[in-house]
């Protein structure tokens, strides 16, 4: 087990020498071993397979210790992916995989992997996508805005067109349970699709379960075709009916086995 000196809330009593922690150290299953070692805080900071193979992690105190900074297969920093978070909510800023480098706006300008900016509510506040080319550090920036009235909340992602100066959008409307219902994408005040979802009640889930979901559809259209699924008791599915209104597959249920029968009338059967 490895010390760490500044680990914050850490109990000095459990040292290097407790072993009563709980973690894993040595998996073993047919032909292969895996070895675990972890720091005083319980976070894995190398694995291997006695095998020739390894991966390590550094992590440091901007996280306290909890989350990588990067991960090096064999310890080759050539190969390995760096990581970088945001310093409130500790949610990833930029993720650079091999080849790439972390984006940072005020510290790594010159960075070239995605990056994410987050508000004073820990929400994302735009989003940068990687750099598509080598004269460039970053690719094109999405912006995020919500929205929460009586109606229901939204979210919407708004990117700028590569040409020409404008933007298209997409917005999603929650309902009062947080979950999508509808999407809409479109370009200025322009709506040009729709895709909707409804809800039923299922007895395995309290938040309910998707009952219809829309295909998507220019507005306005008050019966757009959309995909039908329909549960048993135990909340299984039985029944997906799709967008034609006519071809459906079928799920049984016996036993240990899932019987599953196509539009085509073709069954497999699993267990």
């Amino acid at each position: 087990m490895r010390h760490l000196l500044t680990a914050l809330k850490h109990d000095l009593g459990y040292g290097t020498g407790t072993n009563s922690c709980g973690n894993v150290t040595t998996a073993n299953t047919p032909g292969r071993t895996i070895n675990t070692y972890c720091d005083i805080t319980g976070t894995v900071y190398l694995q291997n397979d006695n095998n020739g193979h390894s991966v390590s992690v550094a992590t440091s105190s901007l996280t306290n210790f909890t989350l990588p900074d990067t991960l090096a297969p064999n310890g080759t920093t050539t190969l390995q992916t760096q990581a970088a978070y945001n310093t409130v909510s500790l949610a990833p800023a930029s993720v650079a995989a091999p080849g790439q480098s972390l984006y940072d706006p005020s510290n790594s300008p010159n960075g070239t992997a995605a990056y994410t900016s987050y508000d004073s509510y820990g929400r994302v506040a735009y989003t940068l996508a990687p750099s598509q080319t080598w004269s460039s550090a970053t690719g094109a920036q999405t912006t995020y805005t919500y929205g929460y009235a009586s109606t229901g909340w939204t979210i919407t992602a708004t990117t700028a067109n590569a040409t020409g100066g404008a933007s298209h959008y997409t917005t999603a409307t929650l309902d009062g349970l947080g979950r999508t219902a509808s999407v809409q994408a479109g370009h200025g005040s322009t709506i040009l699709s729709e895709a909707d979802t409804t809800y039923a009640p299922c007895a395995c889930s309290p938040l309910g379960k998707m009952y219809q979901q829309s295909q998507p559809y220019a507005p306005p259209n008050s019966a757009p075709p959309g995909t039908t699924n329909t549960y048993d008791a135990l909340g299984r599915t039985i029944n997906v009916l799709l967008a034609d209104g006519a071809s459906h597959t079928t799920y049984t249920y016996q036993g240990n086995f899932t019987t599953i029968t196509d539009p085509a009338v073709c069954a497999s059967s699993m267990a």
